[in-house]
């Protein structure tokens, strides 16, 4: 399935335009809005029977997810929740991630060496053919710009790093940022050469 971000020629608003309609847009997590696709957007792109009839807004979706993350018991379970809401939509896993970002760091970013174990078993092998591993290759450096700010505000927080951190923070991470310089590769055929005889 192809689809590209357009504006609205008229109202300026940005949407998502997808060259398929149906089951395909609800199984695609870059795609799919749950509940909150409005009665329009189901009738245009067919998903009648296929979601729930009420339509709901996007805090509605994210109180929700958020209770049922509250009600898992141990910090395995909340990640594998998570990681269970960012393959149905990844809009609304992201959107609860920065709404309660100090609260669920630590599960996303710090599950404990045993539990990563399992969770890494969980991870098929037709999803690592599909690049569906987060993050995605081209936004690495901001997530992981994003994760060392979190990471450094709750050290302070928590008294382990100097308030003065805060001051510039973006900065300071950024300017800390290794920048890799890569040459080109260039590939010479070697067999012919190890096959020669002297």
């Amino acid at each position: 399935m192809a689809w590209l971000t357009e504006h609205d020629g008229v109202t300026g608003e940005e949407y998502i335009a997808v060259d398929t309609r149906g089951e395909a847009l609800l199984r695609d997590p870059l795609t799919n809005k749950g509940t909150a696709f409005t009665e329009g957007e189901r009738a245009d792109l067919g998903f009648d029977g296929l979601v729930p009839a009420a339509v709901s807004t996007m805090d509605q979706q994210l109180a929700r997810v958020y209770e049922n993350y509250r009600r898992k018991p141990t910090p395995l379970e909340r990640y594998i929740h998570l990681a269970n809401l960012q393959d149905r939509n990844e809009t609304l896993f992201f959107r609860l991630l920065h709404d309660h970002i100090d609260e669920m760091m630590p599960v996303v970013y710090t599950p404990g060496v045993g539990d990563a174990c399992v969770l890494a078993h969980m991870v098929s092998p037709s999803a690592l053919d599909q690049g569906a591993v987060y993050p995605e290759l081209t936004r690495i450096r901001d997530c992981s710009h994003a994760v060392a700010c979190a990471v450094i505000r709750r050290a302070v927080a928590d008294g382990h790093a100097s308030p003065g951190l805060l001051a510039s923070l973006d900065d300071t991470v950024r300017n800390a940022m290794w920048f890799p310089t890569y040459r080109p590769v260039r590939y010479r055929p070697a067999f012919s050469q190890m096959n020669r005889e002297p």
